[in-house]
């Protein structure tokens, strides 16, 4: 008869056996995750288009919804993120085989809210350089694609190369290091927040040099600081050194 890996003993005289067990995360849950963050932005997106529309009554003409509905709904997106990552971050205590079903379900999500955002960019592109009232062209296509060329590169990889690799190429591991790269949109909210800012207030005044500091700090922080965070705690792991930069001077002196 056949043991149950979860009711495995512990060797005798040796450590004890921590069997991997694979989370069960389907195809199909996979799916329906994505259509909820599809469906998920796009009542976001109404939600606060009928905002912006009441709050900026008096200024409709200067102030294009359109453009500022995107940016709250990316704001959204990246405090989920954010609230994902840094409890992950903070509790976990095995760096590779501890699992957290609520990371998968997000990651099907966000690619379902990185579809929504090119067609919601796509909707922007319409109202602000096509004044003609075609939806769909052959031209207005090429020169959204111009526009926007980088942002649809950037979401065409993460849907169909790096979310899949997450999700199924990675033997159930890592889900700290994931954790750690959905970190770096906790400074989204702040830099998307100085750029409406800037577009719809005084640029110079007291909250906008505030609210600019906190974006360049966040950026740096949650950009740049995390890669050596992540070497670290990678580090620890594996070859059990010290500090990264005591690391790097050692690798130096040993070279």
């Amino acid at each position: 008869m056949e043991v149950d890996p979860l009711e495995q003993e512990p060797v005798v005289g040796g450590d004890v056996v921590e069997p991997h067990v694979h989370r069960n995360f389907s195809l199909a849950g996979i799916l329906l995750h994505y259509v909820i963050g599809f469906i998920g932005s796009v009542v976001i997106y109404l939600l606060s288009y009928d905002i912006h529309w009441n709050y900026y009554k008096r200024d409709r003409k200067r102030v294009n919804m359109f453009v500022y509905t995107v940016r709250f709904v990316r704001i959204v997106h990246a405090v989920m993120a954010t609230g994902v990552a840094i409890p992950i971050m903070l509790i976990t205590t095995e760096f590779l085989k501890q699992r957290f079903l609520i990371l998968d379900m997000f990651v099907a999500i966000s690619g379902g809210y990185l579809t929504f955002d090119v067609f919601g960019k796509y909707n922007e592109h319409l109202q602000v350089y096509e004044p003609s009232g075609c939806l769909v062209s052959y031209r207005i296509v090429r020169r959204f694609v111009k526009r926007n060329y980088l942002l649809i590169l950037h979401h065409l990889v993460l849907v169909c190369a790096v979310y899949p690799a997450v999700l199924f190429a990675r033997n159930d591991e890592g889900d700290f290091l994931v954790a750690c790269i959905l970190f770096t949109e906790f400074c989204i909210p702040f830099t998307e927040g100085q750029w409406i800012m800037e577009r719809t207030l005084e640029p110079h005044n007291l909250r906008y040099i505030v609210l600019s500091m906190v974006a360049i700090s966040t950026t740096f922080v949650c950009r740049i600081l995390i890669i050596p965070f992540m070497y670290e705690a990678t580090a620890d792991h594996f070859v059990s050194r010290g500090f990264f930069f005591a690391v790097f001077v050692e690798s130096i002196f040993d070279t």
